[in-house]
């Protein structure tokens, strides 16, 4: 096989969402979060705060020999472990990569010159060796060997073999590969150190044939309940917009806001394609002649503020003391996964409605932008520069409909919020996607990860297709159980050519999932 394990932080929507693929402790401890990743949103990265719990990497096996290649960007710390025994460690101390075994400040084994880990920045390491009692560890930086030594004895158990891997320290890790020493098929034995490699997510873009039941419509953002205290009092004629925090200083992936929750509808990015049906406000009091519409506006990703009406749905007339909703059934109002939007509203008659801070991170706010209700938003286009910005921010939810593609392509596992389920045997789910890889890249493989559960007792059955050209392949056929679960198979050749893949059979990749029992 080879290649046995490969992931690249994208699928996550937070931290403690690698726990459901393979990883331990995700999530655990102060700090640990997700970040952009080293070529920024929506690509991401999972980091390791100063006081978060250890990262923990369980291996589907024992491994004697093993290669593996990390992104890093800090100070790293990796610790080689059978069950419960640390076999060694491999440490960044300041510039010198350092190599121990069993707890770390125990049996200092070797050590690099000083300049071998770089000051800042993201870098590739790459830690490869035998254990044993005369083992050896080559550790590569950049595809540069920064530190080898033979007839060490890296072994403290009764094992000679590891079962896991623990990152600590305060660090980013991306682009994780972890080889054994057997040589794999095609032209990619992956059985030696692979060099500084990417591992890009790609998503379902759209259906291809579908027989499960996608869940429609979703509720999302915020559940507006007045609280008595933020209310604030919205002029007639006023168009007022939700923003991401702090723009311009805080920009769409820049800074502490660029992972705040996308399903707020107010984040940076949108979590999936979708048709927004309505909004959601609460008003302190009835309003019976009150003229409102629902507006929907794109961010401009230069300096994060809104750039132009996109949508402007239905007018309602009267508000009641409370929650309301506001529609788009005049409109299809469709938003793109990884967008950046805005959601708000023009009215004809000042009324006071209820503000919340929806974001972890410092002042949300809100623009409000002098404009007609009879002019725009009915002349949709871009709307004026200069608004004045709030401290508070609409307390507003949203409701959307999905097809199947866009119910499991969102950026991190969402749970019971959006999927699609079939009780049927045989039920077929097919997409389309796009990869988008450069003429003359070199694919290693193509894992394929599903979330999956089932709720009912009883043996539940499923696997991942791939289907490239003509040919439709499965993968390995998997028991399903209550709580989501990433399945995942790893394709090291094309199953419908038995040969390495090519460019152009990933570009034009059809994937999805079957119902086997």
């Amino acid at each position: 096989m080879a290649l046995i394990l490969c992931d690249g932080f994208d699928k996550y929507g937070q931290a403690s969402d690698a726990n459901f693929d393979g990883w331990a402790g995700a999530g655990s401890g102060n700090n640990t979060t997700l970040m952009p990743g080293r070529f920024g949103l929506p690509g991401k990265a999972y980091f390791l705060g100063s006081w978060g719990s250890p990262l923990t990497r369980n291996l589907p096996g024992n491994y004697s020999t093993f290669y593996m290649g990390v992104a890093v960007n800090g100070g790293f710390q990796v610790t080689f472990n059978d069950v419960n025994n640390n076999q060694f460690w491999v440490y960044a101390v300041n510039s010198v990569v350092q190599v121990g075994r069993g707890n770390y400040a125990n049996n200092l084994l070797s050590q690099s010159l000083s300049g071998a880990v770089p000051s800042s920045g993201w870098y590739f390491l790459e830690i490869g060796g035998t254990v044993g009692a005369a083992g050896s560890i080559t550790v590569n930086i950049n595809s540069n060997t920064v530190l080898s030594v033979s007839g060490i004895n890296i072994q403290t158990s009764t094992n000679a073999s590891i079962n896991n891997i623990q990152f600590g320290g305060t660090m980013l890790i991306d682009d994780f590969y972890f080889c054994d020493h057997t040589t794999g098929p095609g032209a990619h034995p992956c059985n030696t150190f692979l060099g500084d490699k990417r591992v890009r997510t790609v998503y379902p873009t759209a259906n291809i044939s579908t027989a499960f039941t996608p869940t429609s419509p979703v509720s999302a953002g915020q559940l507006a309940q007045g609280n008595g205290s933020n209310w604030q009092t919205l002029s007639a004629n006023n168009l007022i917009l939700t923003l991401p925090d702090n723009p311009p200083t805080n920009l769409p992936g820049v800074g502490n806001g660029n992972m705040d929750d996308p399903l707020t509808g107010v984040a940076p990015r949108m979590a999936r394609d979708c048709t927004i049906t309505s909004l959601s406000l609460y008003a302190q009091t009835n309003y019976p002649a009150l003229k409102i519409r629902p507006v929907i506006a794109s961010i401009n990703p230069v300096n994060g503020m809104p750039l132009a009406i996109l949508y402007a749905g239905d007018e309602k007339i009267g508000l009641t003391t409370g929650q309301n909703t506001l529609t788009f059934s005049s409109v299809t109002a469709s938003v793109t996964k990884d967008a950046a939007y805005a959601l708000g509203f023009i009215t004809d008659t000042s009324f006071a409605f209820n503000t919340f801070s929806v974001y972890a991170y410092a002042n949300p706010l809100a623009a409000v932008y002098p404009l007609s209700y009879t002019s725009p938003p009915a002349i949709l286009g871009p709307l004026p520069t200069g608004p004045a910005i709030t401290n508070d921010k609409l307390n507003i939810g949203y409701t959307y409909t999905l097809t199947n593609y866009a119910a499991v392509s969102e950026d991190g596992l969402d749970g019971d919020t959006s999927f699609n389920s079939s009780a049927t045997v045989g039920a077929t789910d097919l997409f389309a996607t796009n990869a988008g890889l450069p003429a003359g890249a070199t694919v290693y493989a193509v894992r394929l990860s599903g979330a999956y559960r089932k709720d009912d007792a009883g043996t539940r059955q499923i696997t991942n297709l791939v289907k490239t050209g003509t040919v439709q392949s499965s993968g390995t056929t998997q028991n399903v159980g209550t709580s989501y679960q990433y399945l995942s198979d790893i394709l090291a050749v094309n199953p419908a050519t038995g040969a390495s893949w090519l460019t152009t059979d990933v570009n034009a990749l059809e994937i999805g999932y079957q119902v086997i029992s």
